[in-house]
């Protein structure tokens, strides 16, 4: 296979073929600064990242070979990677910052994104005032998962810091984009046919559980999606972290704990009993396996918990981490990579137009209750081999980042709840994407409050 026929590995093909209808498939990072602005600097630091993620100067094509049809990157070196710039007057400040990012970019968002004809992502400057922007690469997620499109950040910023103080970029201390994008690498386990064969028939009696979701009074025919977004004080996210480590778990655990019982008393408060629910844990197998083709190394780990489980917070906590722990033992992510994979080796006989529809609508009926993603800490200085809480990319000569807006924006799954939570400068920050099909605006922002009391009371009875 040549350069320019370089096929999409399994994870990007998936999110290819399933970007239709509703679905957008676009990994959002704003990085909020206050301060001066050098617009021409910012472009010419934007193109020369850009050079540096291959797949972000392509587009994608259709190869036949033997009869099947597969997706691959086409260089594109006559297209050059969209800057759009946007201004907003008279702005009210008592509104959520990207509430009104988001809502300024909405166009972009909203299309339909030609992966044929077009580059997989642009940059957006949003101007507030003269020293108030936004600046997001908006990446489709066939070309980036979430610590790619946080490693373009980053280098996008540290060209612009060089271009307006002479500062090289390979003199910024080594760092991870993302905490938990290192992992200690493993070998994969060869599997027979007859695992295959198991872990796909697993994956299709999946399909047939129906799952609790909270109640709302959601518009059903409404196909957009609110972010609501939350972020907890120094101190706050301190207690959080060291009360995980005391009780042995990882703070991922305890958003998933956190996120399932959340959902418990808000249907208790209306009436609607206990049920099965239902939880999808997306992970970042980044460096954990030999031979993942970047840019997107996403997985899922799937959990499941009934009432009588839930009852003990404490025993509940313990049971995720350690299902977690073992799912990871069993090479579980590496697992669902090969259904992924095997599902769609078997529709490669179709053309693109009918895969994607077919995939899109087998993609929609894996519904889960809630899907929750922790990042890590964006950015995260090293101390001592390790990465901290804390993030070493904050100021620009005279302008400084104040917050990072990360927004997965309408996923492949029909999940109408996700939760998104990363760390910056020592604060985490939690982000949900919710269905307006689910949850009025109001009921949105209650449900985020129910989340973040209970991941509060959680820190403290674990």
């Amino acid at each position: 296979m040549s350069h320019d026929h370089r096929l999409l590995n399994e994870a990007s093909e998936l999110v290819a073929l399933s970007t239709f209808g509703n679905t957008r498939n676009l990994v959002v990072t704003g990085a909020e600064i206050r301060g001066p602005l050098e617009l021409g600097a910012l472009k010419r630091a934007v193109i020369s990242t850009a050079r540096d993620f291959p797949q972000l100067g392509c587009s994608i094509s259709e190869v036949r070979r033997r009869g099947r049809y597969y997706l691959a990157w086409h260089p594109r070196p006559d297209l050059e990677f969209p800057i759009k710039l946007w201004k907003v007057s008279d702005r009210d400040p008592s509104t959520p910052v990207i509430d009104d990012f988001l809502r300024t970019i909405e166009p972009s968002l909203e299309r339909d994104w030609n992966l044929f004809e077009e580059l997989p992502g642009e940059f957006h400057v949003v101007s507030f005032a003269h020293d108030h922007h936004v600046l997001a690469p908006v990446i489709h997620h066939v070309a980036a998962d979430a610590a790619v499109a946080s490693e373009f950040g980053k280098f996008t910023a540290l060209n612009y810091r060089e271009m307006v103080t002479g500062t090289n970029p390979e003199s910024s201390p080594p760092t991870q984009s993302l905490s938990t994008a290192g992992k200690r690498r493993v070998q994969a386990a060869t599997r027979n046919w007859k695992d295959s064969l198991k872990s796909t028939a697993e994956a299709l009696r999946a399909l047939g559980v129906k799952p609790t979701l909270p109640v709302g009074h959601g518009d059903r025919g409404d196909p957009g999606q609110y972010h609501v977004k939350r972020m907890l004080s120094v101190e706050d996210t301190a207690r959080i972290s060291r009360s995980c480590a005391k009780a042995g778990i990882r703070p991922v655990d305890l958003l998933v704990v956190a996120a399932n019982l959340a959902l418990d008393d808000w249907n208790l408060e209306r009436n609607v009993e206990q049920g099965l629910i239902t939880t999808a844990m997306t992970v970042n197998i980044q460096g954990r396996y030999e031979g993942l083709q970047a840019p997107n190394t996403t997985s899922v780990l799937f959990f499941r918990s009934n009432p009588e489980e839930r009852r003990d917070v404490g025993r509940f906590a313990r049971s995720v981490s350690s299902v977690r722990m073992r799912k990871l033992r069993k090479q579980r992510d590496l697992e669902v990579r090969g259904n992924i994979s095997r599902m769609t080796d078997i529709v490669r006989f179709l053309p693109y137009p009918a895969r994607r529809r077919l995939v899109h609508n087998l993609i929609q009926k894996h519904q889960f209750s809630v899907s929750v993603t922790m990042l890590g800490v964006v950015w995260p200085i090293v101390e001592n081999g390790r990465p901290s809480d804390n993030s070493y990319l904050i100021n620009i000569k005279d302008t400084v980042i104040t917050e990072i807006h990360g927004v997965g924006y309408k996923l492949l799954s029909s999940t109408p709840l996700t939760l998104i939570a990363y760390v910056y400068l020592n604060r985490l920050n939690l982000v949900a994407a919710t269905a307006a099909s689910l949850f009025t605006r109001d009921e949105a922002e209650s449900y985020m409050d129910k989340i973040l009391a209970t991941i509060s009371e959680i820190s403290y009875e674990l």
